[in-house]
């Protein structure tokens, strides 16, 4: 039998043992249940004494995945299919609080920080250009969720670019940069642009920079899930429904924009405030045609009471012809931009228990804001035309 073990700081939460290929089972420690400072890992593991017979999908949705996980499965002579194999790999180090190791207590370590020249960070890029695995000093791994190739660093100074890797778990890194995309020129661009133009519109989203190194530009983002050298536990909206992250489009039985207000309603400790940034998010990805935004794109953060997490991964696929132009979840119904009506967005608004008064309201004031914003868009002009087209579009249909 087969076991992992999960930690929350320096605190054993439980015990993560593989059944088979696909399936683990997950139980609490009994020392964490009788801690005043115990808490569920998600809300599909709520805290109980009895095991979780299907716990897969929230510990598989940390995983990295696609291309970036096919690469690194390979890198460790894994099958693509090996969850827990790569969990024992590189739980270490994934989004959220928790660390995942091999043995029952956390392993000895010394504090360590590796610092990064800007020719070390330039070679390190580039070698993640080609795989989402390198090795620094021994045995060092470095991945996160998601499907583009990612660097965890510590910002050593706000002022300047001078980064750091922690090599010992105590430390925790407080940036993540992505690679420029290989098959998507100008998409750091894109990302930039749209995650500034979401905060001009009162979105709650994290600071995004460019980061320039060795003549190529990557972004990066500072990590909303760190805070003062402290990990902060979270869970995508695919965790909280056990939804495997294989499925994360509606389609293809995901999250719909329904189940993602319920469990707002349902588990935030602000609901109202949260349902209106919930609003927000649906009505910036219509307006900029963000038509990849999925239940693994929004998220609960524990910090500690639960609330909706700032919004992240946010760009323009309509500035692409090749990617699709249907939204993942639909809207009152309907996915297609082009077939977006007024009786939508008040099908929508019905859906989520949100009075369409206060859904126009919040439109009109978007709206309103990317007029007085135009600036935020001058950087990538492809953006521009698709925001202003879909301004004058879709305030015809919504009689703005």
């Amino acid at each position: 039998m087969q076991q992992l073990y999960v930690f929350y700081q320096q605190s054993r939460v439980g015990e993560l043992v593989k059944l088979n290929a696909r399936q683990m089972r997950f139980q609490y420690d009994q020392a964490w249940l009788a801690s005043p400072e115990a808490f569920a890992l998600s809300i599909s593991l709520p805290l109980r004494s009895e095991p979780f017979e299907q716990a897969e999908t929230f510990f598989a949705n940390v995983l990295p995945e696609g291309d970036v996980r096919a690469a690194l499965c390979k890198k460790l002579g894994l099958s693509e299919k090996n969850d827990f194999g790569l969990l024992a790999e590189i739980g270490g180090e994934v989004a959220g609080a928790i660390s995942i190791y091999s043995t029952a207590q956390l392993p000895d370590y010394e504090s360590q920080l590796l610092p990064l020249s800007e020719s070390s960070l330039a070679e390190l890029l580039q070698a993640l250009e080609k795989t989402p695995f390198k090795a620094i000093d021994g045995d060092i791994r470095l991945s996160l969720a998601g499907a583009q190739n990612k660097l965890p660093v510590m910002k050593l100074d706000k002022t300047s670019s001078s980064f750091a890797l922690p090599i010992s778990p105590d430390l925790a890194t407080t940036h993540i940069i992505k690679l420029a995309n290989a098959h998507f020129k100008d998409l750091v661009l894109n990302e930039v642009t749209t995650m500034r133009l979401a905060k001009a519109l009162g979105l709650n989203v994290p600071e995004v920079d460019f980061l320039s190194v060795a003549g190529k530009t990557h972004f990066i983002i500072q990590r909303y899930d760190r805070s003062g050298g402290e990990r902060l536990h979270q869970e995508d909206f695919c965790q909280a429904l056990a939804i495997d992250a294989a499925n994360k489009y509606e389609v293809e039985g995901g999250p719909s924009l329904n189940q993602c207000a319920d469990l707002i309603r349902g588990y935030s400790h602000k609901p109202a405030a949260d349902l209106l940034q919930f609003v927000r998010w649906v009505l910036f990805n219509l307006l900029v045609g963000n038509c990849d935004a999925h239940g693994k794109n929004i998220a609960f953060l524990y910090a500690p009471k639960c609330e909706l997490a700032p919004f992240y991964d946010l760009i323009s696929t309509q500035c692409y012809e090749a990617l699709s132009q249907k939204f993942s979840m639909k809207i009152g119904g309907e996915n297609r931009l082009d077939w977006i009506q007024k009786r939508h967005l008040q099908a929508f608004s019905e859906s989520i228990g949100v009075k369409f008064t206060l859904v126009l309201k919040e439109f009109n004031k978007m709206v309103a804001l990317i007029e007085q914003h135009q600036s935020v868009l001058e950087p990538y002009l492809p953006l521009k035309r698709v925001v202003n087209n879909n301004v004058q579009k879709l305030s015809r249909r919504f009689e703005v």
